[in-house]
């Protein structure tokens, strides 16, 4: 023991205090134990998740104390730093005897069938990340409890930064992932290449459509794996051909490729393996007015394959029934058919255009800010956001199901427990019982058509709209939530939704 006397300098009544060599590692011990008793409630909370191995089996590897077992007493209340400001008292810990008296147990002691238990409970992604960062076993309990094929999981929004940070702490890149489940925002690992990067797009599986030079350097990123494929930069011009329905083929018609600025993509299939994956994708042309274009190319091809002028204004993209469906600004529909041979060279890629008018979806009084299509319980539906004249926030949605016998939008008056969420070439739909209920249209900022703000602005005057982000509830309340809004314009990326 030994005794030191604190400086009086604050004009604190002087004391002696002791010190205890062993009180460290006692505290150590204590804690670890706390840890212990924590885990065995986890271990015992799976019995109510429905195993009854875990409920009657008498080997828990993680105890608890019994009546018999020697209990600690409390520790002793230690003064606020109020009272002795800068004084340490000494801290007099119980004996580790109860600790050492059983072999030390920690976090990792939990078994991993009883782990995997767990994590084959959980219904969001979110938790299952926060379980596998445990430790490494409880990592693998998680992997293993997983179902395969996965269940479907809530998207996440993908959140732009302000601006862009040229020098990350540790040499690390990190994204914001804005979680509707829960109302957090959690933060991932980027590859570094991905900084200031324009968002466009994503497909279920953890995979991102990435503009790195904003009008350029297009690439699909997976952000679990960091797995890349590089997308086209240019195209060609392409012929039609007539007939019962016209083919796209390729052309060359000048001494030069033209370069193409994606807006909106989505794929046929997961682009693993890339054998018969399909893209399609609204693109505008780096020429004076920039055109719309429709394109379409073969997952791992470095050139586009067929480039159509629609001549009307697109506005969205979806795979539905083996082709592609795009929806014009007058609500019509445009289908594209890839045809290829999978045992052939990739460039080898032809599409059968069709041409289908719809008529019913009339709005008055509204200003229509986005037409999205989404496919649910095997229909095809249209999503109309729609906003006030005079102001740029989003005022209330309604929604269509497409009649193709008819050639008409038969209009929804209920959402029935659908969870759609909307974005330009990523729209899906969950069915709200398997998620709390919490049926919806969700929908995200965005800036779709200012190409010239993309093409032509310098990064400090960039302003990519992050605030108009929310749900709405659908009728008949027709209630609008904003889930997030960004205090400032972002200057590189809207947000995206991101489907782990």
């Amino acid at each position: 023991m030994g005794s030191t006397r604190l400086n009086n300098s604050e004009g604190v009544k002087p004391f002696a205090c002791t010190w205890d060599p062993f009180a460290a590692s006692q505290r150590k011990q204590v804690h670890a134990s706390r840890r212990i008793r924590s885990a065995a409630a986890c271990a015992t909370g799976a019995a109510f998740l429905g195993n009854p191995r875990a409920s009657s089996s008498p080997r828990l590897p993680l105890f608890l104390p019994s009546s018999s077992s020697p209990v600690p007493p409390p520790l002793p209340i230690l003064p606020t730093p109020n009272q002795y400001q800068s004084i340490r008292p000494a801290i007099l810990l119980p004996s580790p005897s109860f600790v050492m008296a059983r072999p030390r147990r920690c976090w990792d002691d939990l078994p991993e069938d009883l782990a995997a238990l767990i994590a084959s409970r959980l219904p969001f992604f979110p938790d299952a990340v926060r379980m596998s960062a445990m430790c490494r076993s409880w990592r693998a309990g998680a992997l293993q409890g997983l179902p395969r094929p996965h269940p479907p999981q809530l998207p996440w929004l993908l959140l732009p930064y302000r601006r862009v940070c040229e020098h990350p702490r540790r040499g690390v890149r990190v994204a914001r992932f804005f979680c509707v489940a829960d109302f957090l925002a959690r933060r991932f690992k980027l590859p570094m290449d991905t900084g200031g990067a324009r968002f466009f797009g994503s497909y279920p599986g953890g995979w991102i459509f990435i503009a790195r030079g904003q009008s350029s350097g297009h690439i699909l990123l997976n952000a679990h794996s960091h797995d890349r494929v590089e997308l086209p930069d240019t195209t060609l011009p392409t012929a039609i051909l007539p007939g019962p329905g016209a083919v796209l083929i390729q052309h060359r018609s000048t001494s030069r490729d033209l370069g193409v600025i994606l807006l909106a993509a989505t794929l046929s299939s997961s682009p693993v393996p890339r054998a018969n994956c399909v893209a399609a994708a609204i693109v505008a042309l780096v020429t004076p007015g920039f055109p719309r274009r429709i394109v379409i190319w073969r997952i791992g091809s470095q050139r586009i394959s067929c480039c159509y002028d629609a001549k009307v204004d697109l506005e969205d993209v979806v795979f539905y029934n083996g082709q592609f469906h795009f929806i014009t600004s007058g609500g019509h529909l445009l289908l594209v058919e890839p045809v290829f041979e999978e045992d052939g060279p990739l460039e080898q890629l032809q599409g059968v255009i069709q041409y289908h008018r719809f008529r019913g979806a009339r709005f008055e009084y509204s200003h229509i800010k986005g037409r999205y299509l989404a496919v649910s319980r095997g229909e095809l539906l249209m999503v109309v956001r729609l906003s006030l004249a005079d102001q740029k926030l989003t005022s209330t949605f309604r929604v269509f199901q497409a009649d193709f016998a008819d050639g008409q939008w038969n209009e929804l008056y209920g959402l029935d427990g659908r969870m759609i969420f909307v974005g330009r070439g990523s729209s899906r739909c969950y069915e709200a019982e398997h998620f709390g209920g919490w049926e919806g249209v969700y929908y995200h900022d965005e800036c779709f058509g200012d190409v010239d703000m993309i093409h032509g602005v310098q990064e400090a005057r960039r302003k990519y709209p992050s605030s108009d982000n929310g749900i709405w509830s659908g009728p008949p309340d027709n209630i609008l939530t904003f889930v997030y809004r960004a205090l400032a314009p972002s200057l590189y990326s809207c947000p995206v939704w991101f489907y782990p």
